[in-house]
């Protein structure tokens, strides 16, 4: 989810960037049909891909807050766990680092927090 999201906002900047270098040449520029086309098809496809950002970051934060919610009825234990594997992304290398468990202690507790979703 979070890497939908930061692809989009990539995509976004790096057509902010294209129009950016291709303004100040087109003002000099002879007007040409093709052009013009090329540069309001970009300024098209950045809006869509802004109006998806938008309603991805919403669908995100929505799912966000039911995850948050999730987490707040496990053990202190699995939330810790849960929370920063899959909310913070850690390898289960560096979740084990940061909680002094065993990685095959993180698996049963990640078995057991998953149980409890079902």
């Amino acid at each position: 989810m979070e890497f939908e999201r930061k692809n989009l906002v990539g995509r976004i900047e790096q057509l902010r960037s294209t129009m950016e270098r291709v303004t100040p040449i087109m003002k000099h520029a002879p007007s040409k049909r093709n052009a013009k086309d090329t540069m309001s098809g970009q300024v098209a496809m950045m809006d869509e891909l802004e109006r998806k950002l938008v309603s991805r970051v919403a669908i995100l934060e929505e799912l966000r807050q039911k995850i948050d919610l999730f987490i707040s009825t496990l053990p202190t234990q699995q939330a810790t766990v849960i929370r920063l594997r899959y909310v913070c992304g850690l390898s289960w290398k560096s979740v084990s680092r940061r909680t002094s468990y065993s990685e095959s202690h993180l698996f049963y507790i990640d078995r057991a927090a998953k149980r409890k979703l079902e």
